[in-house]
């Protein structure tokens, strides 16, 4: 497994209740990979506002990639710009932000404790940011900016057992980020990702299947709107959609197509969903994803082509005609 969670649009993660929205504020993300960034925060000191990626598992560590924009003005409160927690919800590392000092940190059990260099970050630049993390007593970090080492270091993050989960924004209730924080182009892998870009594409057009209630107008929305949804009645109903051509920078490795999905069952009827692409005509399924009432986002990545079973040439992740679609199980 390369891919262990890609990010894409708002629909891929969870959000405090307000000040979280999808941006195409200037400046804030790549428009050749990406349509909007996701803004974090707003000037309220009486709100916490937070983006949580799903939990993808228990990780002994992870390299993460992510697209950073975030304007001058100092952040007061202690703010942290990206958190990372364990699979029991405990947050063990973050990358703490105050103005334009940027500082890795690591939760020594009482404190957040400083590892590594102080990075100068330059207001209200948009930073190709990579992370890599490994937790545990014997935990080290290294923090890069634009493909360079910024700050590495070594310590005890006993706190921090596995990585399973990341947030965007504050962690701390009752602050606020001053400066909100847009976050673009997430991945998490198991091999390094400097250098990594993350391009996501929203439905265009209906592929193939067009089952149960609704079309792909209901999905492809720019702003998450709970109430536009495609409603699949029975098992084995599917719908399935196309996308512009991808436009990858020539030469690039292709490491996997991710496909996000936001979620629920109802309380009868199918309980869960199969993700799926069309190639050729052929459908290749992920397996069966046990959906809740609540909704939630899900995905799978498939990392090789599995028309082929080998990697993906860049001409077949770019195709137009790739359809990709959800199937209730």
């Amino acid at each position: 497994m390369t891919i262990i969670w890609a990010g894409g649009e708002l629909e891929s993660y969870q959000r405090s209740a307000t000040n979280v929205a999808e941006s195409a504020a200037a400046g804030s993300f790549d428009a050749t990979y990406q349509r909007e960034a996701l803004r974090v925060g707003s000037s309220s000191a009486s709100t916490a506002d937070w983006l949580d990626g799903p939990n993808f598992g228990a990780q002994p560590y992870i390299w993460h990639h992510f697209d950073w924009y975030q304007a001058s003005g100092a952040d007061a409160l202690s703010v942290g710009m990206r958190t990372y927690y364990n699979n029991a919800g405990v947050a063990g590392f973050r990358i703490y932000c105050n103005g334009t000092t940027v500082q890795p940190q690591y939760w020594n059990g009482s404190a957040w404790t400083a590892v590594g260099a102080v990075w100068n970050r330059t207001a209200a630049i948009r930073y190709n940011m990579d992370l890599y993390l490994m937790a545990g007593a014997a935990g080290s970090v290294k923090m890069y900016a634009n493909g360079n080492l910024v700050s590495e270091g070594t310590g005890n993050f006993a706190a921090l057992t596995d990585i399973a989960k990341i947030r965007g924004g504050n962690n701390n209730p009752g602050s606020q980020i001053a400066n909100n924080p847009f976050y673009s182009q997430d991945v998490v892998s198991n091999t390094p990702t400097v250098g990594w870009k993350s391009e996501c594409k929203p439905p265009i057009s209906q592929g193939i299947d067009n089952g149960g209630t609704g079309t792909w107008v209901e999905v492809d929305e720019a702003g998450l709107n709970d109430a536009d949804v495609l409603i699949l009645t029975n098992v084995g109903d599917k719908s399935c959609f196309k996308s512009a051509a991808r436009n990858m920078p020539i030469n690039y490795i292709v490491k996997g197509i991710t496909v996000g999905v936001r979620a629920k069952c109802g309380a009868s009827g199918p309980t869960g969903m199969k993700i799926y692409l069309v190639i050729g005509g052929v459908r290749y399924y992920s397996p069966t994803i046990t959906l809740t009432t609540i909704l939630a986002p899900y995905w799978y990545t498939w990392d090789l082509n599995p028309a082929t079973g080998t990697q993906w040439l860049e001409a077949a992740a770019e195709d137009a005609n790739l359809e990709w679609g959800i199937e209730a199980a």
